[in-house]
């Protein structure tokens, strides 16, 4: 039995060059400040064809995104930018395809504009993802109760068959962040994701057993090690919050990534 995916409520990446203002009013309001890490960015759209820019400022009077000696520091995002960002993020090139895109077209002074504009894009994927999953958990759950309610067990737990894998903003051991998913392999939507960011700032934090100042915390250790810290989070939700258990996965024999499985269960 054949089972279509469900049609999303929006699609995060269907962009014509300009970010439509209902996608910002619906999608934006709020957002955490990049410096402080509060909720309380505003912003602003400046028509002007393909200039039109997405202007984020915090309002938090202490925060020092907002509080300069010069003027507010206001962050302009470019419309064609951000489409070209979520573009790359979808054909899963990432940074590298990014910055090889931007100095094909004889654009290298932009290339570094991908972290600002993957954190508007993330954001907006983010609030997709959610107000789309409800509808999709059930979609799986319907599935496997018509095809194959052996993988229901007595208490009500479901078995999934699920594929797991992961992928990184940039190869490498400068990856900032690395993201690692969940596939039901019968009706191929995806169960569940986890985003980790590794942090640059504090020292030793290339080290595993050190503690990020940063509130909240980011990620300490090697960027490779990223893919298992989201693993072992994804297979602990698959129980607590998903009433899912992954006992069945195919996955691409990453090693370092089983003791965080088990682990987890």
């Amino acid at each position: 039995m054949d089972y279509e995916r469900v049609p999303p409520v929006i699609d995060p990446l269907n962009y014509t060059g300009l970010v439509p203002v209902g996608w910002v009013d619906e999608y934006f309001t709020p957002l955490p400040c990049k410096l402080c890490g509060r909720n309380t960015v505003k912003h602003t759209l400046h028509p002007g064809s393909l200039s039109r820019e997405f202007v984020i400022q915090c309002t938090a009077d202490d925060c020092e995104f907002y509080d300069s000696t010069a003027a507010a520091k206001l962050e302009g995002m470019d419309s064609m930018l951000l489409a070209v960002t979520a573009e790359c993020i979808r054909l899963d090139i990432g940074r590298t395809g990014f910055q090889n895109l931007m100095q094909i077209m004889g654009l290298k002074g932009v290339v570094s504009k991908w972290d600002d504009c993957a954190k508007i894009v993330y954001a907006h994927m983010k609030n997709f993802y959610d107000a789309n999953n409800p509808t999709i958990h059930k979609v799986i759950w319907d599935a496997y109760r018509a095809v194959d309610p052996s993988k229901i067990d007595a208490d009500g737990y479901l078995h999934p068959d699920i594929c797991l894998d992961g992928t990184y903003s940039q190869r490498g051991k400068h990856g900032r962040y690395g993201i690692t998913f969940v596939i039901d392999m019968l009706t191929g939507n995806t169960i569940d994701a986890e985003v980790t960011e590794r942090c640059f700032a504090c020292p030793n934090n290339n080290l595993g057993t050190t503690k990020c100042t940063r509130n909240p915390p980011l990620h300490h250790g090697s960027s490779g090690q990223m893919e298992g810290v989201n693993a072992s989070k994804l297979f602990r939700r698959s129980v607590e919050k998903h009433h899912m258990i992954y006992s069945t996965f195919v996955s691409d024999g990453d090693a370092k990534i089983m003791p965080k499985i088990y682990d987890a269960y």
